[in-house]
């Protein structure tokens, strides 16, 4: 389910699922929505 996990002998360590949804589901958004909204309003000429 995950695009990685470390093998140690008899145990595996991966990211644990809420991690991962945490990380795809809030964390990622809201960092890239934040950089695309600032980036639009440093292009966007200003209005009158």
């Amino acid at each position: 389910a995950f695009l990685f996990a470390v093998d140690v002998g008899d145990a595996t360590a991966g990211p644990t699922l809420v991690t991962a949804i945490l990380l795809a589901g809030l964390v990622y958004p809201l960092v890239f929505g934040t950089f695309g909204g600032a980036l639009g309003a440093l292009a966007t000429p200003e209005r009158a």
